[in-house]
């Protein structure tokens, strides 16, 4: 009844049949989703001919995917130039399913990834070594998004200093992150001028987009950040 044909979800073995008399028939209804978090709902009315008529409804509401990353935030401390260290991060399945993940990410970067494509089996978990290998001193920032499929889209943040004899920058920290994001959506902030920052290698200014006062960190102090295209 009222029954658009958008909806594929839910489905009946057969819609007609012949009926002796004192017997039964079995109709079985199907439901398969596609969609997360979607409601379905079908009305089906029976008829019969030269008698009465019934009516019935089917309801089922999609369930998704439990998956889950160990972090949201990796700070990888302060490497020495030409130096390297690594994180891991796991890529957790909570559900009873298998499902396959893929890591957006830059092939040739500070960060890197052991692997970015993969599947992870059910109340399990894949593991992920995350590399940070700078070529120059500065701070570092790139956000990673994790698609996995039939689920929202994941992330986590990969922050990291690099140092030598001459130059030591103040560490940049997820806290600094997080409140230049938020004056970001708030309008306080223009990302266009802090790309002119990062670009013209000022090494005094460019954390002044990122940092508040209110942790009291010297300006004078602060050097370059080198941040990930998604956030210019």
């Amino acid at each position: 009844m009222s029954d658009d044909g958008k909806d594929q979800s839910i489905n009946l073995s057969h819609e007609k049949a012949d009926l002796l008399p004192n017997t039964s028939n079995t109709v079985v209804i199907t439901y398969t989703p596609q969609i997360q978090d979607i409601i379905t709902c079908a009305y089906f009315q029976v008829t019969a001919a030269g008698g009465n008529e019934l009516k019935f409804s089917a309801k089922g509401v999609a369930l998704g995917f439990d998956v889950e990353l160990s972090a949201k935030s990796m700070h990888f401390g302060e490497v020495q130039i030409e130096t390297e260290t690594n994180r891991i991060l796991n890529v957790v399945n909570n559900s009873d399913l298998p499902t396959q993940f893929q890591l957006q990410t830059d092939q040739s970067n500070m960060f890197s990834f052991s692997q970015t494509v993969g599947s992870v089996k059910p109340h399990s978990s894949t593991r992920i070594v995350v590399n940070f290998a700078p070529r120059r001193t500065g701070n570092y920032y790139e956000r990673v998004f994790c698609v996995v499929k039939n689920h929202k889209v994941l992330f986590v943040d990969l922050l990291g200093t690099c140092f030598d004899i001459l130059t030591k920058p103040i560490p940049l920290m997820q806290k600094h992150v997080d409140i230049y994001r938020h004056k970001v959506v708030m309008g306080a902030h223009n990302k266009t001028n802090l790309k002119k920052l990062v670009d013209s290698n000022a090494s005094q200014s460019s954390l002044n987009e990122i940092i508040d006062y209110e942790y009291e960190i010297p300006m004078d102090d602060l050097s370059q950040v080198a941040l990930h295209k998604e956030m210019l």
